[in-house]
């Protein structure tokens, strides 16, 4: 090989950053994206005047769960359960039942909440003077 061509090859080389091929290729690895939300639990209940915490699991396009995602709460009626926008703990208002939604980068999940009476814990029976 003449001089001329093996200084080419070498310059081009050095300008790819080529070491000959002996160097691996790194590829990074692809950006996770939300594409799903699971709340819980997933049907509800509180007593009038009473909280439960929701949670919700939020995960990327493998199916790998994506903890510390900031996830913003809603009710539908606040009249029935009302919900805080930062921690999903539900308050039972009034008795029925409404929608509690959870979203994080436009990808949202709902579960029906049904606000119940409290139980009865003790009846008294008073005789008529």
């Amino acid at each position: 090989m003449n001089r001329r061509v093996a200084l080419t090859i070498f310059a081009i080389l050095a300008a790819c950053g080529g070491d000959g091929g002996t160097k691996p290729v790194v590829v990074p690895p692809p950006v996770a994206v939300v594409t799903a939300l699971a709340i819980s639990p997933t049907a509800p209940v509180v007593e009038r005047g009473l909280t439960i915490a929701l949670s919700v699991d939020v995960r990327d396009q493998f199916g790998v769960v994506m903890p510390g995602q900031a996830v913003t709460w809603a009710s539908s009626n606040v009249a029935v359960a009302s919900v805080d926008v930062n921690t999903g703990v539900a308050t039972g208002n009034t008795i029925g039942t409404t929608n509690i939604s959870a979203s994080v980068f436009g990808k949202s999940a709902s579960v029906t909440i049904t606000v119940a009476p409290p139980p009865v814990v003790s009846v008294a029976i008073v005789p008529l003077a």
